[in-house]
């Protein structure tokens, strides 16, 4: 618990990442989100800028080939199509397809930035990651 912060509890745990997503962008709803995985060490200040500023009119945006971190308008339209994905099974519940269903469009990275979308799920991508940052 972070009582200076907002959390926003997933209303479904154990339903997946499209699970929170939904939860967040209910609790705040007609807001630009920009939605970051805990376990993305590298990630700065001036990367998530950008991904929170260009395209100002798109729905959804992402950095080419990565399904975080991303930026989401949660408006009406959003929610019912994250809703939608929501209430299917398995891989049609993923993050992906709730991205695509929602118009995502892709950023490209430079190099330097791409090495800062390193995501670190078991120990040997930590201490890989760690390598990187010493």
């Amino acid at each position: 618990s972070y009582p200076s912060r907002l959390c926003v509890p997933d209303a479904h745990p154990g339903r997946g990442p499209v699970s929170g997503l939904l939860s967040v962008a209910k609790a705040l709803p007609s807001q630009r989100l920009v939605i970051v995985a805990v376990d993305m060490p590298h990630l700065d200040r001036a990367l998530l800028q950008r991904l929170a500023n260009e395209a100002p009119d798109a729905r959804c945006v992402r950095f080419a080939g990565c399904e975080l971190p991303l930026r989401i308008d949660a408006t009406r339209e959003t929610l019912v199509a994250l809703s939608t994905i929501f209430d299917r099974e398995g891989r049609a519940r993923s993050l992906r397809a709730a991205e695509a269903s929602v118009d995502v469009i892709e950023l490209s990275l430079s190099v330097q930035e791409a090495a800062q979308l390193i995501n670190c799920n078991t120990p040997s991508q930590w201490a890989t990651a760690l390598g990187v940052l010493t």
